[in-house]
């Protein structure tokens, strides 16, 4: 890995997959001109062990192949190659048609939900017109009703060449409607291998699903927790300063040792990211397979996999139903994540699903108690990711910690929440949850109640310490409480004076805010709106304001103002002090002040120069 870096190589993803021996390897080579047997042993054996890597170039889109192995002996390698596949190339040979590790392959894509961009009969040449007839027309049956029904069907013959240039405008033509990776901004990347490189050092490479990864990013290897930084990367043989979701890229990291690192590890930026050895999922069983607590089973995620027993929460006489999985590996995982289940004894994938809970709650006990959870899985495996997040926090029974919520959702931080929820200090609660706290501290009646008693009422609500507190914001926040000295009083409850004084910290609230990057000196709107020195303290240690330097802003525009870093980091990922100051229509003399708060409170890096999102 060199120095001369290019920024990025802009590049679709696609595995191909097939039998042992039907020319996938062949036709790579025919179609790029690259070699995707890269073992010794492979090319003396024509026979495909480890993953191989090619790429080209197809109308307006460069495509990266992944060439996974055919031999049922291989299967475990073949998953790890597929398993973080955005798209498939299915190839059968015409010679020996349709096979059963054709149809393992094929179970395990639809599984997985990977789409087909072509289904290619190769060595076409070598067997009669009605030979070739017959093969087509059993692939079509065999792939009818799965994820690769709809991807054309073309006739090649890699030696000849007949058909290569059709499945060349076919792989185009498909990838201008297939939909690109869609990106949370949560950088993850499943490693498939890892090895060392002279002078360089550790090296992973993988298909970054999500997020942006570049050159000197601080990252994380899970579940080991080693903490590393990337020194260089590329990606198709090209040194580059980014990767974005959906790429190939080849990871050179410092401070680890490529001894420590392995197939199937994880490597993610810095949001929130956990691993797990629990999890609940949306199972679908294969037809005329059984799954259950008795055996002995695999799952693969990405590239990972680990051994797992398998408990049923939901009826088990469908081909459908809601499981837990224990792992004895850890697995890094959101909910939405697509997983397959292999049962080891014969060697054979029985079941794949979709993960629905990554950290769940204790199974409740009863059957009609389990039904219910049941279904609480499969709204979640069915639901887009701004319902899921919420359906996670109820099952969480509407509390929950809000760094924790984020990993299991796979949602980006810097997104807000739905409307369905709110985050106060760390927490988040559903709507149908907070109104329930409010209704109980609605019960204390009239007159001031003093901390100890509305702690009482939150406890009584089955909130921990941390909730109560964050309950507690909320509700000052939306009125249902509000803070009056010797503690707190229902709104209906308020002496004039107090309400006077509520009415007044709105006014310099809304004062500030008219602009909230550039807002006017505190003391004037202070007595302008009536408020004394003692009051703008009260207002401080509530959070409301937040002095910065000799300037002071709301709390709500320094969120609006993080925001707004957030949209520019996505265009320019390390900005200048004019850049933070044109997004925030402001000047230097609040800018300065702003970026300077934002770098003492970890939400920006600076070098001297430039500055970067944390």
């Amino acid at each position: 890995m060199t120095d001369a870096a290019i920024d990025t190589v802009t590049h679709r993803v696609v595995t191909t997959a097939g039998h042992v021996d039907h020319g996938k390897s062949t036709l790579l080579r025919a179609l790029t001109g690259q070699e995707p047997d890269r073992l010794r042993e492979e090319q003396q054996r024509g026979l495909t062990i480890e993953l191989g890597y090619v790429w080209g170039q197809f109308g307006t889109h460069t495509v990266a192949f992944v060439d996974v192995p055919g031999h049922e002996r291989f299967i475990s390698t073949m998953l790890a190659g597929t398993g973080a596949s955005p798209a498939v190339l299915f190839v059968v040979a015409a010679d020996d048609g349709w096979s059963k590790q054709s149809a393992e392959h094929r179970d395990i894509l639809a599984l997985l939900g990977v789409p087909g961009v072509a289904t290619v009969i190769t060595k076409a040449d070598t067997v009669s017109p009605q030979r070739l007839a017959e093969v087509a027309a059993a692939v079509t049956e065999a792939l009818a009703g799965t994820t690769l029904a709809q991807a054309p069907q073309v006739v090649t013959d890699a030696v000849s060449g007949r058909g290569l240039d059709t499945l060349r405008q076919v792989l185009s033509d498909r990838l201008d409607v297939l939909d690109p990776p869609v990106s949370r901004h949560r950088p993850r990347l499943f490693v498939d291998r890892a090895f060392a490189m002279s002078g360089a050092g550790a090296v992973v490479t993988g298909t970054l699903l999500d997020g942006t990864l570049q050159v000197d990013d601080e990252v994380r290897v899970l579940p080991a927790g080693m903490v590393s930084r990337i020194r260089s990367m590329q990606s198709l043989g090209r040194p580059v300063r980014y990767a974005t979701a959906g790429s190939r890229v080849a990871l050179n990291l410092a401070q680890v040792s490529h001894h420590d690192l392995n197939r199937g590890d994880t490597i993610v930026g810095s949001q929130p990211w956990s691993s797990t050895t629990e999890m609940d999922c949306w199972l679908t069983v294969l037809p005329g397979q059984k799954v259950g607590p008795k055996g002995a089973w695999e799952v693969y995620v990405g590239s990972a996999a680990s051994p797992a027993s398998v408990q049923l929460v939901g009826a088990n006489d469908t081909d459908v139903t809601a499981v837990r999985l224990r792992l004895a590996r850890k697995l890094v995982v959101r909910a939405g994540d697509r997983f397959v289940l292999r049962e080891s004894g014969r060697r054979r994938v029985v079941a794949g699903g979709i993960v629905c809970d990554p950290a769940p709650p204790v199974l409740p006990r009863g059957a009609t108690a389990r039904q219910a959870h049941a279904k609480r899985v499969e709204l979640l495996a069915s639901s887009k990711p701004a319902i899921q997040i919420a359906l996670l926090a109820d099952v969480a029974d509407g509390v929950c910690d809000l760094r924790q919520l984020h990993s299991r959702a796979g949602w980006d931080p810097h997104v807000p929440l739905p409307d369905t929820l709110v985050a106060h200090a760390g927490v988040a609660l559903t709507q149908s949850r907070l109104v329930g706290v409010f209704e109980t501290l609605r019960h204390l009646g009239p007159g001031v109640h003093t901390r100890e008693q509305v702690a009482q009422a939150l406890a009584t609500a089955r909130l921990s310490d941390a909730s109560g507190k964050a309950v507690l914001a909320v509700a000052m926040d939306r009125k249902v409480l509000a803070r009056v000295p010797g503690g707190f009083v229902l709104p209906e409850h308020l002496d004039d004076a107090e309400r006077v004084r509520l009415r007044r910290v709105a006014l310099l609230l809304a004062e500030l805010d008219v602009s909230p990057f550039a807002p006017p000196p505190l003391d004037v709107v202070a007595e302008q709106v009536g408020l004394t020195h003692r009051d703008l303290a009260v207002i401080t240690s509530e959070g409301l304001i937040v002095k910065v330097g000799d300037l002071t802003f709301t709390a709500d525009a320094l969120t609006k103002a993080r925001h707004a870093l957030v949209t520019l980091a996505k265009t320019t990922p390390t900005f200048t002090a004019s850049d933070a100051r044109q997004a925030w229509d402001t000047t230097r003399k609040y800018a300065i002040p702003l970026l300077e708060y934002f770098d003492r409170t970890g939400v920006t890096r600076f070098d001297g120069q430039f500055r970067t999102l944390v």
